[in-house]
């Protein structure tokens, strides 16, 4: 590995796997966090975000249900409607994923040491733009644009700006796609749905790019119902 281009693509392939791991839970997900990766990516370039920030939605995002790893499979798994303590631990994966991404690593400065590497011994995930991001995303992206989502009760522009943009993603990919409680809704009674709730779960102004993007969405979701990304 002796190239920016090489590293970045080691840098990028790692973030994807870790992006799946919990998905070997459940093989319903079929590379979710892929895919509200590449959704988030189509909505902010319609809404013309700038460059550098749309490459960092779109790298950032497949950490952003990292913290179902804590999750129990009874939870995860179940076909009932889930009880309130169940739904409890299910809304604690937001803050599980945002400190398994921020957390600072035990005995980093040692292995920098031994690796004899010219980086900062001082470092922390906070100071890469993308891990800090994503630690935002994990954390933020079920809370609603009327302050009843979770898991801090944020409204409006509280939400950071990035996890206005996952949450129409990852709302049309968890409506169009089977789950273990529900097998997937058709796209437009999705659209409809989400159309509904803008205002109330969803940023108004994303739900412009939104809809300017659903024919581009649609493409990329058939894309992956032909090349399912987990393996059997």
């Amino acid at each position: 590995m002796n190239s920016e281009k090489d590293l970045f693509k080691s840098r990028l392939d790692f973030i994807l796997r870790m992006g799946q791991v919990f998905e070997y839970q459940d093989r319903n997900m079929g590379g979710h966090g892929i895919k509200v990766a590449c959704y988030s990516k189509i909505i902010a370039e319609a809404l013309n975000f700038d460059k550098d920030l749309v490459e960092e939605i779109f790298i950032s995002t497949p950490l952003h249900d990292i913290g179902l790893i804590k999750v129990p499979d009874s939870i995860l798994l179940k076909k009932e409607i889930l009880s309130f303590e169940e739904w409890d631990l299910l809304r604690e994966h937001c803050k599980i994923g945002a400190d398994i991404i921020s957390q600072k690593i035990e005995g980093m400065n040692v292995f920098y040491a031994v690796g004899n590497f010219d980086l900062d011994k001082n470092c922390y995930p906070g100071d890469d733009p993308f891990l800090s991001m994503a630690s935002k995303i994990a954390l933020t992206h079920h809370e609603w644009w009327n302050g009843k989502g979770y898991p801090d009760g944020l409204s409006k522009h509280d939400i950071p700006l990035e996890s206005r943009v996952v949450a129409y993603a990852d709302a049309y990919d968890e409506l169009t796609s089977e789950r273990p409680y529900r097998s997937a809704i058709p796209e437009d009674q999705a659209l409809e749905k989400m159309k509904k709730n803008v205002g109330i779960q969803f940023d108004p102004d994303i739900y412009n790019g939104f809809e300017k993007s659903i024919d581009k969405l649609s493409s990329i979701r058939k894309q992956f119902l032909q090349n399912n990304k987990i393996p059997t």
